[in-house]
Order: structure tokens, then sequence, then C-alpha cells
């Protein structure tokens, strides 16, 4: 595999610059671009090792989100680099489950090597995930189980019957999605979303809505927490499946 990365930070920065020569002496393929997401999104066949020098981290939180929005499906490994204020901040914008690694500033470039010396050696050997992984959320056995017979043919698909066991769930295995039953007795899909997105671990989870209503208040709920999708469970398998598909390939 080539030592390809890229670096994301202000490229007129002497540090920034100083960094790409160093990695360049060291052998490594550097690709840099702006903080900012539109410069970021310009990136053609943009590398899977990204590092991205934090300065100023509230003029640059485009970028941050950028990371946050389009690292979820994919197997982007991504390294912050900065102070440890600059970091903390880093923490408010993009989950920590999306931060392979930390590195403080003043940047000691053999440690920085040697860390991803190791991350290519681990990227190079790892096997590559199959299939997307799908926990469902819902009391009714039924639905859990039809709902599964349906996606498990392209998805490894979890089930838990309940909000609590979702969440404990959650505690120890990330999804790439979750499928969430509106209404549940005890704890309800809106206040299982308020609590994954309180938890920098789960809050970049991408999360559909399933329910049984269609009434104007309860859509207008669902949609003020900012799911990725609000699906009836009326819905045919195949208009199903296609939302799921059409998710992940867009």
């Amino acid at each position: 595999m080539g030592r390809r990365l890229l670096l994301v930070g202000d490229t007129k920065s002497f540090m920034v610059k100083a960094i790409v020569n160093s990695l360049k002496s060291s052998g490594y393929d550097v690709v840099t671009c702006g903080p900012h997401r539109s410069n970021i999104e310009a990136v053609m066949d943009r590398p899977k090792i990204v590092l991205f020098y934090l300065d100023d981290v509230p003029s640059i939180e485009d970028g941050l989100i950028y990371f946050k929005e389009n690292t979820t499906n994919d197997d982007t490994v991504l390294l912050l680099i900065g102070a440890e204020m600059d970091l903390q901040e880093a923490y408010f914008r993009i989950p920590k489950n999306r931060i392979t690694a930390t590195v403080i500033r003043p940047v000691n470039i053999k440690v920085l090597s040697k860390q991803l010396e190791r991350i290519f050696a681990e990227k190079s050997s790892r096997p590559q995930k199959d299939k997307k992984e799908i926990l469902v959320v819902d009391d009714d056995g039924t639905m859990l189980r039809t709902i599964k017979t349906w996606l498990s043919k392209k998805y490894d698909v979890y089930m838990c019957n309940s909000g609590p066991a979702a969440i404990k769930f959650l505690d120890d295995k990330i999804v790439d999605l979750i499928l969430l039953d509106f209404e549940m007795p005890g704890m309800n899909g809106p206040q299982v979303l308020e609590v994954l997105r309180t938890d920098p671990d789960t809050n970049g989870i991408p999360v559909m809505f399933l329910t049984a209503k269609s009434d104007k208040d309860s859509v207008m709920t669902g949609i003020s927490l900012h799911p990725e999708n609000y699906l009836l469970k009326t819905m045919n398998p195949e208009d199903l499946i296609k939302t799921v598909d059409d998710f992940f390939e867009n």
C-alpha cells in the first residue's frame, strides 16, 4: 500500500509547511488542502489517511463537521494535530470515535512518523468489512424479525427491543445506521436519539425513525431532531430496502 496522506490546514502556515516538508523527507506522498469544507471537497481521489492541523477551531469548524458527516461509512483514518485547547474544542464538532489519534503541538516528527507507520501497517492488514451494520430498535418483536429478514440479505442486522437496550448495545458496538422506533414504552425514539446525540461516541451515527404514525405533529417532532429519514412502518419491503440502499450509496 502507498504512503499517501492528506494534510488539512492553513497551507500558508509555517508550521504546516514544516510538517509537509518533514513528512515528504520521510518518504510520504503528502497531498495538502485548506481547512474548510470547500477545500476538502475539492480534493480529487482523497487519501484515506488524513492529518488535520488545528488552529483557531471555531473558524474552521466546517472542515471538522465535513469529516463528521462523511466518515461514518468509509475507512478514513483521521489524526488531529493541535494544542490541548484546540483538541478539546474539536471534540465539540466531531465525535471521538471518528478520531484515530491525536498529536500534541509542538509536533515531534519522529513520533508522528511512527504513528503513521503503525496506521499504514494496520490499514494494509485489516480485513475489509463486507457488509454495513444496522441496528433495528423496536418494542414489537414481530416488526424486529420482519425488518431483519428484509435487510439481512445485504446487511448485518442487530436487534434491540427497547431504548435502554439499544443505548447499552451501542456502548460496545458502533453501527453504520440505526432504524429507531418512534413510539416505544418507557423510553421513546426521540428520547433515545437525544441521549445518543449527547454522547461523543454515538452522536454521529445516522438514525432513521420508524413509525406507524403519519400525522403532522409526529412528523415535525421527528424532523426537529434531524434524523436521516422518517419512515412509515407500512412501507413495503422493496421501498424500505431501497431507502436504506440509497442512503449508503449516496
